[in-house]
């Protein structure tokens, strides 16, 4: 993430390019949750609107370059379908599909570990009579998979985005047997495009393990050069997860925002369910049993101590909208009609061919690590390791912080929200493209 000084970020700020106005498409029923424009506006990505009101802020973020490459566990068989419309909503660059040399553009792949290159391209795949299911990936069951390609593609529409498939995510909860294999693989496939295709990126990870005596074996599938890789924290309040925990990652925590009851954000908190929801309780954050306090962290030794501190910043993590494609088998789908969604309607068998769509307000650190993947890729110029993105978000917050960054000082998930770093939300939340 490159450094701007204090000059530059009055300049970003007094005169903002390349950002586009939206217009909502004729496509209901629209959800009530923030949109990419909403979250610009609050964390400083576009000019300010007073109160950034969510049906009221119309600038949204047009920047970006290079990839981003979205590991997920699960098929999504309409995920370009899915990743049009959402850009047309909000009035977002719309990505092609990948045919060789066009670029920006949108490709999924599947993970193919047994092959001689890590992955395939759903277009080859497809040509070759070929599905997610040849490569034993099952479809999606939830909304994870929108979720990430969506909010990615809205902080850095001018990003690439790689969206890797995977067979499965394993066992995410016990630590005696926790089935990474699926992370290793999605990491391969994501290592090779990057490198192939733009000398290095940015891969970000929805999904998280409890910690285990072994992890830091694996740490080495995040040390590839020129790649930053960035990590949700959890969804299990504390204690600390991996691979957040993994010194060559960004763990990414979460936070709410909070409005006043004319809708205008007046501030934010940590992250957290008041009542468990599909076993999420909040985000999550802590010291890391197993990984060592990394040189980064040196500034914030009083608080991690001599371990490896969770998270290192964070992103709002609840309430966004989303839109996703209900299945042929509803039962195997959380698009629609449960919780904070509102119902599938009729929309074109173009976009779903069910013929059956939802707008849904969803969340998560699994959103924040996606958004803050795309905040990082629109920040800067050229491609890092995490340790040199890590050291760069660290020494400027030492530097610059109140510039930068955005203390989030309510809130607990198990620690609580203090001033300055703590495990809750780590340094805090963006306020502009500076320091990342």
């Amino acid at each position: 993430m490159r450094y701007f000084s204090f000059q530059q970020f009055k300049k970003f700020l007094l005169f903002p390019i390349l950002f586009t106005p939206f217009a909502y498409a004729d496509l209901s029923p629209i959800s009530t949750g923030e949109t990419p424009a909403s979250l610009a506006c609050i964390y400083g990505l576009t000019p300010n609107v007073p109160g950034c009101p969510i049906r009221g802020t119309t600038t949204v973020p047009d920047s970006g370059s290079g990839a981003i490459a979205i590991i997920d566990g699960q098929d999504d068989p309409n995920a370009f379908a899915e990743l049009q419309l959402f850009a047309t909503q909000f009035g977002l660059y719309s990505l092609p599909v990948c045919t060789g040399s066009n670029k920006p553009c949108f490709q999924q792949y599947y993970v193919t570990p047994s092959s001689s290159t890590p992955c395939i391209s759903a277009t080859d795949a497809q040509n070759q009579g070929n599905n997610a299911s040849t490569y034993g990936i099952s479809s999606s069951s939830d909304t994870e998979p929108e979720i990430d390609i969506e909010w990615a593609h809205a902080m850095a529409p001018r990003a690439s985005i790689y969206m890797i498939e995977t067979q499965g995510w394993g066992d995410t909860t016990d630590p005696n047997n926790p089935n990474i294999s699926s992370l290793v693989n999605g990491i391969m496939c994501a290592n090779y495009l990057l490198d192939r295709d733009h000398r290095g990126g940015i891969v970000s990870y929805s999904h998280s393990f409890q910690e285990w005596a072994g992890e830091t074996a694996y740490d080495t599938y995040f040390q590839h050069p020129r790649i930053t890789y960035i990590a949700s924290s959890g969804d299990y309040s504390a204690p600390a997860r991996y691979p957040a925990t993994s010194p060559h990652v960004i763990g990414a925590g979460g936070t709410s925002i909070q409005r006043d009851s004319t809708g205008n954000a007046i501030g934010q908190v940590v992250w957290k369910e008041p009542v468990p929801r599909n076993g999420k309780t909040g985000a999550t954050g802590g010291p890391s049993l197993y990984e060592s306090r990394p040189s980064y962290q040196n500034s914030v030794q009083r608080i991690v101590g001599t371990q490896r501190g969770t998270p290192d910043i964070s992103f709002v993590a609840q309430n966004v909208d989303v839109f996703c494609c209900q299945l042929a088998s509803p039962a195997d789908n959380g698009c629609c009609g449960s919780g904070t969604q509102i119902g599938c309607s009729t929309v074109s068998t173009s976009i779903c061919p069910t013929g059956q769509g939802a707008w849904t307000v969803n969340g998560g650190t699994s959103l924040a690590s996606p958004a803050l993947a795309g905040v990082i890729n629109s920040a800067r110029s050229g491609n890092f390791s995490s340790l040199e993105e890590l050291k760069t978000i660290y020494d400027g917050a030492i530097k610059n912080y109140r510039i930068y960054w955005t203390d989030i000082v309510s809130g607990n998930n198990g620690y609580p929200a203090m001033v300055g770093y703590d495990f809750t939300t780590g340094l805090g939340v963006p306020k502009g493209y500076g320091g990342k």
